[in-house]
């Protein structure tokens, strides 16, 4: 399954590199990655099992984490990036391909 023409949009990425004594989050170089971002309201359930509501996310076939922070096209990379609610994971009926959909408040 080819979706190289259903990821339209630009989503800058950054891996967590350490947190310090005082829990503030540190992350190493910026990255970009190929991913379809959309907007809209949805109801998910957060990485405690508590029920947020998101209204942006996206969806990607690069391997994205909770730990990491993005930048959604339109951002500034100076400021501090957009941490997920939850990060979901899925096979294609192919199983050949997995996409992974990164929702945000």
């Amino acid at each position: 399954m080819n979706l190289a023409g259903w990821f339209v949009d630009t989503v800058t990425v950054a891996s967590q590199s350490s947190i310090d004594g005082y829990g503030a989050r540190s992350y190493g170089q910026q990255s970009t990655i190929k991913a379809r971002v959309e907007g809209g309201t949805r109801l998910i359930r957060g990485t405690q099992g508590e029920e947020r509501v998101s209204t942006k996310w996206f969806t990607t076939d690069q391997v994205v984490t909770n730990s990491q922070s993005f930048w959604l096209p339109g951002d500034s990379t100076g400021s501090e990036g957009r941490q997920p609610i939850r990060v979901l994971n899925a096979t294609t009926r192919d199983t050949k391909t997995t996409l992974y959909v990164v929702y945000f408040e």
